[in-house]
């Protein structure tokens, strides 16, 4: 009875685990950027849903692309092969580009995209990454720089690379980061704090990585734990960890993906 207590309880935890996959297939998630100064040259890779800047959804209201007048264009555009979605990028990158900004104090850098990373269509019920590689000249003598996040962008993390004691912060549509010190050091300066509920799908690129975060999900979502095996909840933590989710979360490999350098 136990043994069949224990399937039944197991099987629940599949069928909710496929219904996260496909919610989170069309949920909107944070844009990653890694900022890199070095020899005077400023290099920007923001790892990005490109679909849907190119269809024009307001990131800033919307947690999932399905509910938007755009869902339709969303999906055409998640279907195209790479080299189309990037000649699509490229016609509107005037628009983009506007909204994503370098200062060195009160000099703009002007940014140039270099090149468009777009991966392979794959399955289309998921979201696919498109990196955009950027960069522009630093002013001599610059200490900070400051990025700002267009409006309507959604939200962006942001990490410095190549410095000790790297930034990292949390970007809201139409806000832009603190001054951020070229040499480093600003680790624990000011800035809006990185939540944990920020856990990017954008740091997921295959579907075994989607199932181990799902799984992650349905064990880890209830504080008491559903899922019992042996007498046992799956989700219970060592007694040196926390036995809230967000622990959980806090030491989970997706977030470590997303705050490494």
């Amino acid at each position: 009875m136990v043994g069949k207590l224990n399937w039944c309880a197991a099987l629940s935890s599949f069928v909710m685990m496929f219904w996260g996959m496909a919610a989170l297939s069309h949920e909107v998630s944070p844009s990653i950027a890694d900022l890199t100064v070095t020899d005077g040259q400023a290099a920007l890779q923001i790892k990005m849903n490109a679909e849907a800047f190119v269809a024009g959804i307001d990131l800033d209201n919307v947690t999932n692309t399905n509910e938007t007048d755009q869902s339709d264009s969303y999906d055409a555009l998640r279907a195209l092969p790479p080299e189309a979605l990037e000649t699509r990028l490229r016609e509107g990158w005037d628009d983009l580009a506007a909204g994503i900004t370098l200062r060195a104090g009160e000099t703009a850098i002007p940014l140039q995209l270099d090149m468009v990373e777009v991966a392979a269509v794959g399955n289309t019920e998921l979201p696919r990454n498109t990196v955009l590689h950027l960069s522009g000249p630093v002013p001599s003598g610059t200490q900070t720089v400051t990025m700002g996040w267009g409006a309507g962008f959604g939200e962006l993390v942001l990490r410095q690379q190549g410095v000790e004691k790297p930034y990292t912060g949390y970007i809201a549509g139409g806000e832009s980061s603190p001054a951020i010190g070229i040499g480093g050091g600003d680790a624990q300066g000011g800035g809006r704090p990185l939540p944990v509920t920020s856990l990017s799908v954008s740091t997921i690129s295959c579907p075994r990585d989607w199932i181990i975060s799902c799984l992650y999900w349905a064990c880890f979502s209830c504080p008491r734990g559903f899922v019992r095996c042996c007498g046992r909840s799956l989700h219970s933590p060592p007694r040196t960890q926390s036995r809230w989710p967000w622990g959980h979360w806090a030491g989970s490999p997706y977030r470590a993906a997303l705050l490494s350098r």
